[in-house]
């Protein structure tokens, strides 16, 4: 956070002087703002290249920058009228940019240090009782982008193998389910050449949309030529979504479907 406000106000005062000394040669003050700030901008990109801090903290950078670039422009053309206050339009500009800047630099301190011991102690005093009140965050935010395209090109590997391996997957119930009921889960498996594939792992869930607290984790027993089940209970009736892999020798194959269960009425 220190460094961040170093570069937003050590960029605009920097803005500042470049502008004035471009100011004791003349010139349009458009263009002055304009020379002033592009510098600084190009700078600041260069830097943040080589350890990138977010697009948030980038675009308010550009604010400050161009902000403090456009209001020096209009005091200059101001000054240069004879006149000294700013026409209530270009006040209105600065003014709004201001206040999102002021928010969001708010915004973002509060993201990456919280808040301090005595800011938190002034809005959430100990409460009379002597209970003690904790707030957890769960986890921490990926930002790896790298790495997440890299698991996205890696699934789209698997979904390309899979079509071409073609195995042939049927899957259902042997009757018709009942919630809270014991009934037979059959999966058949088959090459693209229509031969049964034995010595396969098939496992997977049946996924409850409402709870996720009630998901059916299975794995089926070869019970056939190409054929595999178990006994599932799925506790209520309603949707259920199925994601189920078989695996064999090192080639995976997945399935995800859907399936309704009756009440049993």
């Amino acid at each position: 956070m220190q460094t961040m406000l170093l570069t937003l106000v050590g960029g605009a005062i920097a803005i500042v002087v470049v502008f004035l000394l471009l100011r004791l040669r003349g010139g349009d003050p458009k263009v002055g703002a304009l020379a002033a700030a592009f510098p600084v901008v190009a700078g600041y990109t260069l830097w943040v290249a080589l350890d990138w801090p977010g697009m948030d903290v980038y675009a308010m950078h550009l604010a400050v920058y161009f902000v403090t670039a456009y209001a020096l422009s209009i005091i200059a053309l101001q000054r240069g009228k004879g006149e000294v206050r700013f026409h209530w339009a270009p006040a209105l500009i600065v003014a709004f940019f201001g206040v999102v800047i002021s928010v969001n630099a708010v915004f973002l301190t509060l993201a990456n240090g919280g808040l301090g011991p005595e800011t938190t102690e002034w809005l959430l005093p100990e409460p009379d009782s002597g209970a003690e009140v904790r707030s957890f965050f769960p986890g921490t935010v990926a930002r790896d982008y790298q790495e997440k395209e890299e698991l996205y090109n890696r699934y789209l590997e698997r979904v390309e193998k899979q079509r071409e391996r073609g195995w042939q997957v049927t899957q259902g119930f042997t009757d018709t389910p009942d919630a809270g009921q014991r009934e037979a889960f059959q999966v058949e498996v088959l090459s693209k050449e229509g031969e049964p594939i034995d010595g396969a792992t098939v496992s997977g869930k049946f996924l409850r949309p409402a709870n996720k607290k009630q998901d059916v984790t299975f794995e089926l027993k070869q019970v056939g030529p190409g054929l595999y089940r178990s006994d599932l209970r799925l506790p209520e009736p309603g949707r259920w979504d199925l994601a189920m892999t078989i695996e064999r020798s090192g080639a995976i194959h997945e399935v995800h479907a859907r399936t309704r269960i009756d009440d049993g009425s």
